[in-house]
């Protein structure tokens, strides 16, 4: 921030697959994918993976809290998918991480298991993960896709995490980050922007 000559947002990634979280996410969804009858396009691609050596891992993205909603992480990240480009990198994933929020105990039965509808006490919470839409937005918004199929309650129609993914996220991938980054480019910087052409520097 140019006013407070503070830094108010910051990308970090790194082009080594650190925790192992892309290889063991594709090889869940090859063991899943007998009893996913229908999957989506993306799915389909991501079945395909063998290599993963042009993969980048973002793996943290923060904006602080009165510079939200300006753009700025969608810019960052623009940047920093141009970045890898640039050295040949064409696939990308991170984690995302889910928020926790406490609802009454009451509203967490109800809600789960459509049951019980009674008074809670005050001081009686329970605590649940939650995919903040921000997060959503911003991650589908530059070509980021749902690695695995999430489960979802067929009573209630809630998302099921894994332990997995409420502890370190649910992993999202991008197979393309050439068309992302030039449709994002344009969505920023108009028509003008100039396309990546694919050449290693």
């Amino acid at each position: 921030c140019k006013k407070t000559k503070k830094i108010v947002a910051f990308v970090l990634s790194n082009g080594m697959d650190e925790y192992g979280n892309i290889k063991a996410t594709v090889a869940q969804l090859k063991l899943l994918h007998g009893k996913q009858p229908n999957p989506s396009p993306f799915m389909e691609e991501c079945l395909k993976i063998n290599d993963f050596n042009d993969f980048v891992h973002i793996t943290l993205i923060a904006t602080h809290e009165s510079h939200r909603g300006k753009g700025l992480a969608k810019s960052l990240l623009l940047a920093d998918s141009l970045r890898w480009l640039v050295r040949g990198r064409t696939r990308a994933y991170l984690n995302m991480a889910l928020e926790r929020q406490k609802i009454p105990i009451a509203k967490a039965v109800t809600t789960r298991r459509a049951a019980i509808k009674t008074e809670p006490a005050e001081e009686e919470t329970d605590v649940i993960c939650v995919a903040a839409e921000a997060s959503i937005r911003l991650y589908t918004g530059l070509g980021f896709a749902d690695v695995c199929p999430s489960k979802v309650d067929p009573e209630t129609n809630e998302v099921k995490w894994t332990a997995k993914e409420e502890e370190g996220g649910k992993v999202m991938a991008n197979l393309d980050m050439k068309t992302s980054a030039r449709n994002v480019s344009r969505q920023v910087l108009g028509d003008t922007a100039p396309l990546y052409s694919g050449r290693k520097v």
